[in-house]
């Protein structure tokens, strides 16, 4: 990427970051979200309806995952570092049937929209906005949150090792 493109780049990452407040997260806590039809594009909110980021270094590969909150119907689009990840899973009809604030739940029903993103060590700004909107409703919540990925240790990739090659030896022993 040469100079000016970067330049435009953070340019246009300075000018999106004004007015929106970061929040920093841990690993393994849900953190709620909002959004609202008519602001900004649906984009994630706080209870003051600024803007949102939610902001983590990794160390480790880990796991972001986001779910909706509340009553099924809404999806989101996400994006890290200002590039889309994706987008969360088709929601189902749930009727009216919520899980609150309840994300460990809502992530385990299969009726509410939900994505998982592997992500690998490094800074990263978490954004996202809502692209579909539950049945009758302008606004909504969310949940995220990351967790760091076991690293398996060199004494498993040993272990692994000689198992593989025991069965190798036993196979080999069965054809003769």
């Amino acid at each position: 990427m040469n100079a000016v493109a970067r330049l435009a780049a953070a340019a246009s990452l300075a000018l999106a970051a004004s007015g929106a407040r970061a929040v920093s997260i841990d690993a393994d806590t849900w953190i709620a979200f909002d959004f609202y039809d008519d602001i900004e594009s649906a984009a994630w909110v706080d209870l003051d309806l600024a803007p949102l980021s939610f902001e983590f270094v990794l160390t480790g590969p880990a796991v972001l995952r986001v779910v909706d909150g509340g009553l099924a119907g809404d999806r989101f689009e996400v994006k890290a570092n200002g590039v889309v990840l994706g987008t969360t899973s088709a929601p189902a009809d749930a009727g009216d049937t919520s899980h609150d604030f309840d994300f460990v739940a809502a992530f385990a029903d299969g009726r509410w929209s939900r994505g998982s993103w592997e992500l690998g060590a490094g800074s990263y700004s978490i954004t996202g906005r809502a692209v579909q909107f539950g049945v009758d409703l302008v606004a909504g919540s969310g949940g995220l949150m990351f967790s760091p990925m076991p690293v398996p240790e060199p004494g498993s990739w040993a272990l692994l090792a000689t198992g593989g090659l025991m069965m190798a030896g036993a196979l080999r022993r069965a054809r003769r």
